[in-house]
């Protein structure tokens, strides 16, 4: 029943987001005065389908996305680009209406749930730090360490810590990071130490008393892993009625530079390990779904939110077969059409999508690899 609902999740979380991708694109045109021949939610073949005006509605077997139909978008029919109702016919403006709805569609779904999010939670919110002295550009931050993992038989599970807690206070001082708490730790070897935690799946706060001794002649350790949290406050009127838009903002910065010093890492170390970790297919997703049903519907909807962000932030790329690239050749284009002909952007997406599937193929495999563990449990 388990493997039913994460599969069920699975196809709702990733066919939703990019129909609401797709949404923006059908939406835009049908705004602009394109036909839309097509718009159909998931891949043929067509279990349902229905004409409505000139566009054929439908619903494919296969569930995952879902695509448009746009007249003179098609390169395999160019009789259609002279029709006054065709995407090619339209000026620069219109095709850019019509190839950024799907990122400004993605970017405003994330905007509410992050919205929705902040105001249920009191407009505060948490953000796992994979750098502990990386500042956010929005809101006020307060850093914290938490706990990744609790290790069996451990002094950390047997007074009660779990994964997701974070440490507010120990010994009622504030630890600006996990360093800073195993620093504590050290100093205090053999002392009474009183924990503040606050665990940011269930909300929940709880204290925890800890004395670490020796052990068959060897200091007793904690049994954790350690990593670090922000907790992210949006205090001001115009910071709360704009949460959704600075958080967002936030997580986009945020990314960026953790992907920057991801590369930078893995040229240093000459490892691609981590920064091959750092990216993830539909694989991958299902997995992370598969982790995070059981966390309640805060965690659900915080992924999805990020989720749609991704899809934003990536498909707005300047790279070939994204809609960031046809933006590209929409400038480009503009300045001149005769260099910058259709026949050579259709040559420089179809050598982009070749990219893109020999990338999707090797990711697929990695996070087979990587979380066959939870993929298979």
């Amino acid at each position: 029943m388990a493997l039913i609902i994460t599969i069920v999740a699975f196809i709702i979380i990733l066919s939703g987001l990019i129909f609401v991708h797709e949404l923006g694109h059908f939406l835009a045109a049908k705004k602009t005065g394109v036909k839309v021949e097509e718009f159909v939610l998931g891949f043929p073949p067509l279990i349902l389908k229905k004409q409505i005006g000139e566009t054929l509605y439908g619903i494919g077997l296969i569930p995952f996305g879902g695509y448009n139909k746009i007249l003179g978008e098609d390169a395999n029919n160019p009789e259609s680009f002279s029709n006054p109702r065709s995407y090619e016919s339209q000026g620069p403006m219109v095709k850019f209406l019509i190839i950024s709805g799907g990122v400004f569609m993605n970017l405003m779904l994330a905007v509410a749930i992050f919205y929705s999010l902040a105001a249920f939670l009191g407009f505060q919110l948490w953000q796992p730090l994979l750098y502990s002295d990386y500042n956010f550009p929005f809101g006020k931050q307060q850093n914290f360490p938490m706990v990744a993992g609790v290790f069996e038989d451990s002094a950390a599970g047997k007074a009660g810590l779990e994964a997701r807690d974070v440490i507010l206070s120990a010994n009622g001082e504030h630890m600006a990071d996990s360093q800073a708490f195993v620093e504590f730790i050290s100093k205090n070897q053999g002392k009474e130490i009183s924990l503040d935690l606050k665990n940011t799946r269930t909300r929940q706060e709880k204290k925890a008393t800890i004395v670490l001794g020796e052990k068959d002649g060897e200091k007793q350790t904690l049994g954790v892993s350690l990593s670090n949290a922000a907790l992210l406050s949006y205090e001001s009127p115009f910071e709360k009625i704009s949460a959704g838009f600075l958080h967002s903002f936030n997580l986009i910065d945020f990314s960026f530079s953790t992907i920057g010093r991801v590369i930078k890492y893995s040229f240093v170390q000459k490892d691609a390990a981590l920064l091959g970790a750092s990216f993830v297919g539909p694989v991958g997703i299902y997995a992370i779904t598969k982790i995070i049903i059981d966390y309640g519907w805060v965690e659900i909807l915080n992924f999805c939110g990020l989720i749609s962000l991704a899809l934003a932030v990536t498909n707005i790329l300047p790279f070939p077969a994204f809609d960031g690239g046809k933006l590209v050749f929409i400038l480009l284009q503009s300045i001149d059409k005769k260099r910058f002909s259709l026949e050579v952007q259709y040559k420089i997406e179809q050598a982009g999508a070749m990219f893109l599937i020999c990338l999707a193929i090797l990711i697929t495999f990695k996070d087979f690899w990587f979380f066959k563990d939870i993929i298979f449990k």
